[in-house]
């Protein structure tokens, strides 16, 4: 209406014509309100929580949340909500979102069976909720993570594990090694048996922002590279990749 007052008080009278045009018919891709989409609001594209891995809880309520590459896209900050709740005294939360929307939450006195992440993002009000569960412990006998049938088989390292090996809850610290592998970053391997043969393991550096996902071979092995500094402490956790809601509690590692 304003560009058409302007006209209008420019032109000969005598050189306006009365030819109303109809309407443009609203469709779906048409904002409300808006010409096109580069002048509708902007918003940020939908976190992925099947890009995100939670750990069983540990010792004094450790709780591990990391997320992919791409889980989080464009977040700059993530945070836990407690609704009208009040967090425990002890409890305590570090986290950190990289650039490529992966990110890693650490809580400790996590005694719930389900978490909410708000993830925040520069220059916007906007923020974005997901909702996690915690997992349970993956039921396992012994001290190897590997359950075939419900029941732990003390298997050698070379046997091979059935096509569909069953969610084992624990680690085999002795199998898993922290090596610094160039300047800045260290690797994580595990031997065969370590995890669950095919587990998704999780690997998050405590002191500094850093983070990395990776699956374990048919064997139960796998190798992780993530960047850290001698001195660094690390905690590491398995995943069932069938599952999620099947996990391993965090493992203590340092960087020598």
């Amino acid at each position: 209406m304003e560009t058409a007052f302007l006209l209008a008080a420019v032109l000969p009278a005598a050189c306006i014509e009365s030819n109303p045009q109809p309407s443009p018919e609203a469709d779906d891709k048409t904002p409300v309100g808006f010409d096109d989409a580069s002048t509708a609001p902007w918003s940020p594209d939908p976190a992925d929580s099947d890009l995100m891995l939670v750990s069983a809880a540990g010792n004094e309520g450790t709780v591990l949340v990391v997320g992919d590459q791409g889980a989080a896209p464009g977040a700059e900050g993530v945070e836990v909500d407690w609704g009208e709740d009040a967090p425990p005294d002890d409890f305590s939360a570090s986290a950190a979102v990289d650039t490529e929307g992966g990110f890693a939450v650490v809580l400790t006195g996590f005694g719930q069976a389900e978490l909410t992440l708000v993830f925040s993002y520069p220059d916007s009000d906007l923020t974005q909720a997901v909702d996690l569960a915690v997992p349970e412990i993956g039921a396992a006998g012994g001290d190897r993570p590997w359950a075939w049938d419900g029941k732990a088989e003390e298997q050698d390292a070379n046997a091979t594990p059935p096509p569909d090996p069953e969610f084992g809850g624990a680690l085999g610290d002795d199998l898993i090694a922290v090596t610094v592998s160039g300047p800045g970053a260290a690797t994580v391997t595990g031997a065969p048996f370590s995890v669950t043969p095919l587990a998704q393991v999780a690997v998050v550096n405590e002191t500094s922002p850093a983070q990395a996902i990776t699956q374990a071979d048919v064997e139960g092995s796998f190798s992780v590279t993530l960047a850290a500094q001698p001195g660094d402490v690390l905690r590491l956790f398995a995943v069932n990749p069938q599952d999620h809601s099947k996990a391993t509690q965090p493992m203590l590692l340092d960087v020598p």
